[in-house]
């Protein structure tokens, strides 16, 4: 039988998966020989995919009462929204680094999840992928 803790995991990553579908789609339309209009698309769903990674620490911080934690969740939004004011060529990149550095932190944050620290890296790997193929692609 299933525990409460197998449940979530589970659903964890079929929405973790299902999150990356627009940048995966985006990204193989641009990679198929579309003009550029996945770019801008690619591009916007990176911002919003690494600001929903920093808010999950600004939850964190709630229920932690961690002050520094708070200040940090924002610092991914802050970057993604910068990244929309820059150019593809610039952006996509900045953005899969971005994502890299997130990982980094999210390492040391998860060491009582070792299901989500697995989780974190194949959706990172995939998002990375995916923003790179896009700039190659341009």
């Amino acid at each position: 039988m299933a525990t409460a803790t197998d449940n979530l995991e589970r659903r964890a990553h079929w929405l973790g998966y299902l999150g990356l579908l627009p940048l995966i789609g985006g990204t193989l339309v641009l990679a198929a020989g579309a003009d550029a209009f996945p770019v801008p698309m690619i591009q916007a769903y990176g911002a919003v995919i690494l600001t929903f990674v920093g808010a999950i620490h600004w939850g964190r911080a709630l229920g932690s009462g961690d002050r520094r934690l708070m200040t940090r969740s924002v610092v991914p939004s802050l970057a993604g929204w910068s990244s929309l004011l820059l150019p593809a060529a610039v952006a996509l990149p900045a953005l899969a680094a971005a994502f890299a550095l997130m990982l980094l932190f999210d390492y040391g944050q998860y060491t009582e999840l070792p299901w989500f620290r697995r989780l974190r890296l194949q959706l990172t790997i995939i998002v990375c992928a995916s923003l790179l193929a896009g700039w190659a692609v341009l």
